[in-house]
């Protein structure tokens, strides 16, 4: 937290991270109140939130809250069809479900899937997405 990116041995782990992170085909996002990613950082760093932790991590809990909402009505949600052949009643249950999230917090870097990312940024009131 707080960092500008410029200890050895940190750059070193978070590119470690954001090698883990590219591999199972997530995002590598700096939350940060400054600019910090240069030319250096281009292919590791895939997004930068421009804002403070304390925001985004209220914003990530305001969206699974939701999530977790709309995903119970969903469940209770039962479609059910009458379909008519030999004069008997079939009935149909469909069961809709959200597939799981998963957030993993290393430092100030999220890893988010993409079917988070666009709900995520259009929401993010104070921070500035680069």
């Amino acid at each position: 937290m707080g960092t500008f990116l410029r200890i050895p041995g940190v750059k070193l782990l978070i590119k470690d991270f954001a090698k883990a992170v590219h591999k199972h085909k997530g995002y590598v996002i700096l939350v940060n109140d400054m600019n910090v990613v240069t030319k250096e950082w281009n292919r590791i760093i895939d997004y930068q939130i421009k804002g403070t932790c304390n925001e985004w991590v209220k914003l990530v809990g305001i969206e699974l809250s939701n999530i977790k909402r709309s995903k119970k009505r969903k469940k209770n949600e039962i479609d059910i069809k009458k379909k008519d052949t030999n004069n008997k009643l079939r009935d149909k249950i469909k069961k809709k479900y959200i597939s799981d999230l998963v957030i993993y917090f290393s430092l100030q870097f999220l890893i988010i899937y993409r079917s988070m990312h666009n709900t995520l940024s259009q929401q993010c009131l104070n921070c500035k997405i680069y």
